[in-house]
């Protein structure tokens, strides 16, 4: 895909809200085919969180609903930035939050967080033998506008809790709050502006997350947003299929396959801007195979990215389990 095909996704200039009453339904027999659609709304605001096995949506949140996701488990310590809108990190020399001003660098220094690498190598890197205090670029909404910064300094952290303290870039009022590690998940999401944490759905409620995300392009060397769907990185594996038809994918594939849980395998470029038409088009002859958890395999593949009204940002798709 293109560059300039991803501006319009990140320019869209009107939000939509997720469908909330999509209802789950029975898991799928073996070899039945089944199909559902979500709702991303107009410019690709909502992340939208699917379960395979419940053939549903298990909840959603909205892109600029949360700026930082705490890691969870006794031994978590990650800080990681919101993916969906191009945020980035910059360590400052300050170790102050109170008196931090300085940004000089900032431009050069930051580091865009990217989905790939996100649980990996997370922009703000590994901030216990330091504890500086960092300067967050909160990118962009669905509307292209600019979300301003942030000062964070994560404090401390231990098996139950996180203390960090933060203030917006040219004001003086600095908040600290702890914030404990939620149980049943792996990255607990904050919201600077709300002051509060944000509901998603447990790790084990669902498989793939429909959403907008920043992919590093390498020619020309470019981070951006662009929309498709990324891997719960504790419960999903998958791996692309391309030289076998989809309806011919059978137990027999899965034995040959070698899975990653790489968050963006499915990525973004199942579906491409066809010029001559001003339509998005979606390759039906691209599919993936989902291995979950539980122990399911499922075929995936995508045939749509319009609602049945005509609506961008529908992506309609079927899969069966296996």
């Amino acid at each position: 895909m293109k560059i300039n095909l991803l501006t319009l996704s990140l320019f869209a200039l009107i939000f939509a809200s997720c469908e909330k009453d999509e209802i789950p339904v029975e898991a799928a027999q073996r070899g039945e085919i089944s199909s559902n659609s979500v709702d991303m709304g107009a410019g690709y605001p909502n992340q939208v969180y699917f379960n395979f096995d419940l053939n549903g949506a298990t909840g959603f949140t909205e892109n600029t609903a949360w700026d930082i996701g705490l890691e969870g488990g006794a031994d978590g310590y990650k800080i990681i930035l919101n993916d969906a809108r191009l945020m980035s990190a910059w360590k400052s020399d300050s170790k102050d939050i109170q008196t931090a001003s300085d940004t000089l660098g900032f431009g050069q220094g930051k580091v865009i967080e990217n989905a790939n690498l996100v649980y990996d190598q997370p922009a703000m890197g590994d901030w216990r033998t330091e504890t500086p205090v960092y300067l967050l670029e909160l990118g962009y909404n669905s509307a292209g506008q600019h979300l301003g910064y942030y000062w964070l300094q994560v404090q401390r952290s231990d098996s139950y809790e996180y203390t960090i303290a933060f203030r917006e870039m040219g004001t003086e009022g600095t908040a600290t709050v702890t914030i404990p590690k939620a149980e049943g998940l792996s990255y607990n999401l904050y919201s600077f502006v709300n002051r509060e944490s944000v509901q998603i759905p447990a790790d084990n409620d669902w498989h793939i997350r429909f959403t907008r995300f920043t992919h590093q392009f390498d020619d020309p060397p470019l981070a951006y947003l662009v929309t498709g769907v990324l891997l719960n990185p504790n419960s999903t594996y998958a791996i692309e299929v391309l030289d076998i038809p989809f309806d011919e994918i059978d137990g027999e594939t899965v034995g040959t396959l070698d899975f990653t849980n790489a968050p963006d395998e499915i990525g973004y470029d199942w579906k491409f801007y066809n010029f001559d038409l001003a339509s998005y088009e979606v390759d039906a002859n691209r599919s993936w195979v989902i291995q979950t958890s539980a122990g399911y395999y499922y075929k995936l593949r995508f045939i749509d990215f319009y609602s049945e009204d005509g609506v961008v940002g529908h992506p309609q798709f079927e899969f069966s389990l296996i």
